[in-house]
């Protein structure tokens, strides 16, 4: 997949025209001083090809302030009201940014603070009216729109259709897929068969995305669909009360009173894994040189006070099952890893026996005094810093498991490691201890078909207070 693919059309539509925006907008302020006509004035001193110069590379970092103010989301673009209000607010902090920049380059050629405030009122008139009306435009355009199949002709499958038709209309409902309706049209859409029948109707209708939205749904059916539309790489978005879990703990998209997680069918992107590669050298670098002393004190105190190697390896499932040597300080006495139950508990885990939860899975008699501690503060975990550096593991995605784990693993279970495991993740951060196993993998395919270098800052970011609290004694 590439990255024009990657993301819907409507999206780069809005992109072009916001990176338009802002240099017209620019454009515009500096005509309106009657500097246009100069390019260079040699009594200020003012050189329009330096501003331009500085000013379009802060373009690009303007719309990216735009993606976090989720200026690009669909649940907003067509709220309008709030739309506005949010682009006039984001217009303004990139304005006082850009100033600030001036300030810090000592570089106040354009002079007066009156320039700004300038261009933050065209800018802000311009994208008030522009981007509605583009917004406008591509909801009628059907290069812009996805198709969507819905799955399940209930309540939930109708209110979806509403919302799509009425709301937001860059969705076009192409047709139902239902188990229990014989009908050949649902509220004036066609019906196109069963459910079993997905990947036939994929490829009949060259549906953009599904939509399962199937009342009071199984678990297993759930998972079963689930698995099927990620085999067959299918663009799927769920409505269920099963993914309550991201729900609550993600950003995920909401339309009404419904939330809605995407899932994306291929994640093999090379731009956004070239760019979250060099993401983990980057830090992983810094990381190591900075916490040097730390590895050579704590190798120390482990060979000192416990018999055994300082560094603790055990294979490890990577990437698409490809086993790897995981590095951990050693926080147990030796031989401690040979522990079946410890194996058939977290094997009663992936299979949702009942009654785990409150069971721990190491044998807290096992750990040395002084793993005790790494253990709590997740300490042990630092040599992984290493594994990242060979390529083995990423500094954010699904933890690697065990073989005995891999084992049991159903096919769709499995899928949660079709990226490169990670040192911490989305259930490390936002459910640990509160979730269960399908859940957990739930929250590492979403990640693993949504991941940026943003959201793994994020993740990051939040990892290190969980780490300072000791949350991870078990």
């Amino acid at each position: 997949m590439n990255l024009i693919r990657y993301y819907s059309k409507y999206k780069w539509a809005l992109v072009t025209l916001d990176l338009f925006l802002l240099n017209i907008s620019f454009w515009l302020t500096i005509y309106l001083k009657g500097w246009v006509p100069l390019w260079f004035d040699k009594e200020t001193g003012f050189n329009i090809n330096t501003q331009w110069g500085m000013f379009i590379p802060y373009s690009f970092l303007i719309l990216l302030y735009f993606q976090y103010a989720k200026l690009y989301k669909i649940q907003s673009i067509y709220e309008n009201g709030i739309h506005v209000f949010t682009l006039i607010k984001t217009l303004f902090f990139t304005t006082a940014g850009f100033l600030f920049f001036q300030f810090l380059l000592n570089d106040f050629q354009i002079v007066s603070r009156l320039f700004y405030l300038n261009f933050y009122i065209i800018s802000s008139v311009l994208f008030s009216f522009f981007r509605p009306v583009m917004i406008h435009l591509i909801s009628k355009q059907s290069i812009f729109q996805d198709k969507v199949i819905i799955m399940g002709a209930g309540k939930k499958g109708k209110a979806m259709l509403n919302i799509f038709e009425n709301k937001i209309k860059i969705k076009n409902v192409i047709g139902f897929l239902d188990d229990n309706m014989d009908e050949k049209e649902i509220e004036g859409v066609p019906l196109l068969g069963k459910i079993d029948n997905i990947t036939e109707i994929a490829s009949t209708y060259n549906a953009n995305v599904f939509l399962l939205a199937i009342d009071n749904i199984t678990r297993h059916r759930f998972f079963e669909i689930f698995g099927v539309c990620q085999r067959n790489n299918l663009n799927l978005s769920v409505s269920s009360d099963y993914l309550n879990v991201l729900n609550e703990k993600l950003e995920v998209d909401i339309f009404d009173e419904f939330g809605m997680v995407r899932f994306r069918g291929d994640s093999d992107n090379k731009f956004l894994l070239l760019t979250k590669r060099i993401f983990d050298l980057t830090l992983t670098t810094i990381g190591i040189i900075c916490l040097l002393p730390f590895y050579l004190l704590t190798a120390l105190v482990i060979k000192l006070t416990s018999r055994g190697p300082v560094i603790y390896q055990q294979v490890r499932i990577g990437k698409k099952g490809k086993p790897f040597n995981f590095l951990k300080f050693r926080s147990m006495y030796m031989n401690s890893d040979n522990d079946a139950e410890r194996k058939q508990t977290m094997q009663e885990f992936i299979k949702g026996n009942e009654g785990f939860s409150n069971k721990k899975i190491v044998n807290q008699k096992r750990i040395t005094p002084i793993g005790k501690i790494l253990r709590k503060y997740n300490l042990d975990e630092l040599p992984q810093l290493f594994n990242v550096i060979k390529g083995d593991m990423s500094l954010v995605g699904p933890r690697p498991c065990i073989t005995a784990e891999w084992k049991v693993y159903e096919d769709w279970q499995r899928l949660r490691l079709n990226t490169i495991p990670g040192c911490t993740g989305v259930w490390q951060v936002t459910g640990k201890g509160e979730v269960d196993f399908e859940e957990t993998v739930l929250m590492d395919i979403f990640y693993n078909q949504n991941f940026s270098p943003w959201l793994d800052l994020k993740i990051i970011l939040r990892t290190i207070p969980a780490m300072l609290l000791g949350k991870g004694d078990n």
